[in-house]
């Protein structure tokens, strides 16, 4: 009765922040649309779409970190719960550096070669660009502790960061609306900013809640549990890669 009382709470929270985060979600998107124009807006769309593209590792390794964390919660092995966190840091880490270095890589080429660009717009298009390889860099990060947050169930406060994010959102889409100077580059800017203050208020949630969030590679880090992750993670990296190029390929 207990555990379908907790389903039918989490159920509801989840179905209110859905709704609440579309509707800002659209209104804000309407606000960008206006204050940056179809140009700078399809500049920004654009460069997401790239680096969404070549960054679905990091997807493979998320449901990885989900299962391994929510299977040895479920077992109340806590010493294994510590070893698996520090380990799903530490390949997140590895993984948003890889993905970092890629990414710019392959911008610098696109860039050069293949991205259609106004001239007068390509400073502010490569600039933007690096922001967003930051943000994807603190989102990539910042994966083990919403995985650790959903394995415990609190969806309550996963719902409140996931409203502050587009709350967030709508404030910078108001914000570049004022500025004078180019607004892309804020955007992209305070973007950044906005996924690294997530960041932060998921990582100090966790150290305060958790035991488990302790970071100590010294102690908890094994190369067991790296290759058993990364085994998981490989599997699931294959089936994402097959349907992204498959639906990219298209």
């Amino acid at each position: 009765m207990k555990g379908s009382k907790l389903i039918i709470k989490n159920t509801g929270i989840l179905y209110l922040k859905s709704i609440l985060t579309m509707g800002i979600s659209l209104y804000a998107t309407r606000v960008i649309l206006n204050a940056l124009g179809a140009t700078d807006y399809g500049l920004f769309s654009l460069i997401a779409g790239i680096i969404a593209m070549l960054t679905f590792l990091n997807n493979s390794l998320s449901s990885a970190t989900q299962r391994f964390l929510e299977f040895n919660l479920g077992g109340g092995q806590k010493e294994k719960l510590k070893e698996v966190f520090n380990t799903s840091v530490f390949l997140h880490l590895l993984v948003g550096i890889l993905v970092v270095i890629i990414v710019e890589g392959v911008g610098f080429f696109a860039f050069e070669k293949f991205l259609t660009i106004p001239v007068d717009r390509m400073y502010a298009a490569k600039t933007i660009f690096h922001f967003m390889v930051i943000s994807t860099f603190f989102t990539i990060i910042s994966v083990p502790y919403d995985a650790i947050i959903n394995a415990h169930e609190h969806m309550l406060f996963d719902s409140i960061v996931g409203i502050i994010q587009s709350l967030g959102i709508l404030f910078i889409a108001i914000f570049i609306q004022q500025v004078s100077t180019d607004k892309l580059i804020w955007y992209g800017f305070l973007m950044a900013l906005l996924i690294f203050l997530l960041l932060v208020i998921r990582r100090i949630y966790c150290r305060v809640l958790y035991d488990e969030s302790k970071i100590n590679f010294n102690k908890y880090l094994k190369k067991s549990n790296i290759k058993e992750v990364t085994n998981y993670a490989s599997w699931s990296f294959f089936v994402a890669s097959t349907s992204m190029f498959g639906s990219y390929g298209m």
